[in-house]
């Protein structure tokens, strides 16, 4: 039987073979295709590259499993006060001016801009500015406040109804109205032809602002 890879000859010189046995098993290789080295390396770093792949993604997956994610800080109020910034007065922010309008500006300016005060609005009806001028229009009662030797600010006492009606209680502390501090402070507020009064306020040792207007 002939072989499949071999064919036999007779070793006799003949024609057809030359007395010489022809190796053509190449010819009956039915199997895949040999790979030689540059074939071999390339299937080498394609295994590797899917191998760092794979460890990675395992990497990732397990640590989103097992990593405990840390809770969310919250601010409480003590913590926002201190990121809060002193007050600084409406004249030490800014330019040196006495115009309500101005004032008032420079007051919700400091607001946004999370300073330690607050704004207070105050809108007087036609009827009681009416009754107030009749009466008195002042702030009479008030008390001065003197700190080493000088007058710092004026403080409400019992009150008078020009104070009831713009919001301060006793024991709070005047210390400028539209600019001009004490003792320039004048009583007349509704007369001024501006119609604002920003009255600079100390509550409790808390900075305010009453913004006072009317028509």
């Amino acid at each position: 039987m002939l072989s499949p890879y071999r064919v036999v000859c007779d070793p006799a010189p003949s024609d057809l073979c030359g007395g010489v046995c022809a190796d053509v098993s190449g010819l009956c290789d039915t199997g895949p295709p040999r790979l030689h080295g540059i074939g071999k390396f390339a299937i080498r770093a394609a295994v590797l590259t899917a191998a760092i792949i794979c460890a990675g993604t395992l990497g990732a997956a397990t640590y989103a499993v097992l990593a405990v994610p840390s809770p969310p800080i919250e601010l409480g109020p003590a913590a926002i006060a201190k990121l809060r910034r002193p007050f600084p007065g409406l004249m030490g922010y800014g330019y040196e001016s006495h115009d309500p309008y101005e004032l008032r500006k420079r007051a919700i300016d400091l607001v946004d801009h999370h300073y330690d005060i607050s704004v207070t609005e105050v809108r007087l009806s036609d009827t009681a500015v009416s009754r107030l001028r009749h009466e008195k229009d002042d702030l009479s009662g008030l008390e001065p406040v003197i700190d080493n030797g000088k007058l710092t600010s004026v403080r409400v006492r019992a009150g008078t109804p020009l104070a009831h009606a713009i919001g301060l209680l006793p024991g709070d502390e005047i210390s400028a109205i539209n600019g001009w501090p004490v003792p320039l402070i004048d009583d007349q507020i509704l007369h001024s032809e501006r119609k604002l009064a920003v009255l600079e306020v100390s509550r409790n040792g808390s900075p305010m602002v009453f913004c006072v207007s009317w028509r």
